[in-house]
């Protein structure tokens, strides 16, 4: 696993999120789970696809607005707060 995913998944499960590696393979395919719910998916160390149906109209918008969420002060200071 490389230095960007760890990252993402490091700020991803202080949000709950969870990474659920698919059975049979090792190629670095994984789910990216919210309360149940798939809603991307680790293609490989790089790469990311967001399921079609949590975004159906506007799903570049909302991932980029994720990121910049996920990346920001803000975020970094609700985090230090809930610890």
């Amino acid at each position: 696993m490389n230095a960007l995913r760890k990252s993402i998944n490091q700020r991803l499960q202080e949000l709950g999120v969870e990474e659920r590696a698919w059975p049979g393979r090792d190629n670095g395919f994984a789910s990216l789970v919210f309360r149940g719910k798939e809603f991307a998916h680790f293609h490989n160390d790089s790469e990311i696809g967001v399921v079609e149906h949590v975004f159906p109209a506007d799903a570049a918008h909302a991932a980029e607005e994720f990121a910049a969420e996920l990346y920001s002060a803000q975020f970094d200071a609700r985090r230090l707060m809930l610890e």
